[in-house]
């Protein structure tokens, strides 16, 4: 179901979902099919620009402070977690 979702869907919450996805078949042991979720996100992450020559304000740039925090967020969780 995922897959038919994230087709086409680079944004924020399809990445997010992709990650939760990720650590809970990580978690339960099934890290072989984990696999394609975290490189599925990895590549939305960078497509969407949160891992580049940027500078943070580049990469994260919004018209209001939350998203921009909440892109700032997302982008470290999945490095902290997928390193």
């Amino acid at each position: 179901m995922w897959n038919e979702e994230a087709a086409g869907n680079d944004d924020i919450a399809t990445a997010a979902a992709g990650m939760m996805i990720w650590l809970t078949l990580g978690a339960a042991g099934h890290d072989k099919l984990a696999a394609p979720y975290i490189l599925r996100t990895k590549h939305i992450a960078e497509k969407m620009g949160f891992y580049g020559k940027e500078t943070a304000a580049q990469a994260f740039a919004s018209p209001d402070a939350k998203t921009a925090r909440a892109k700032a967020v997302f982008a470290w969780g999945l490095f902290a977690w997928s390193a």
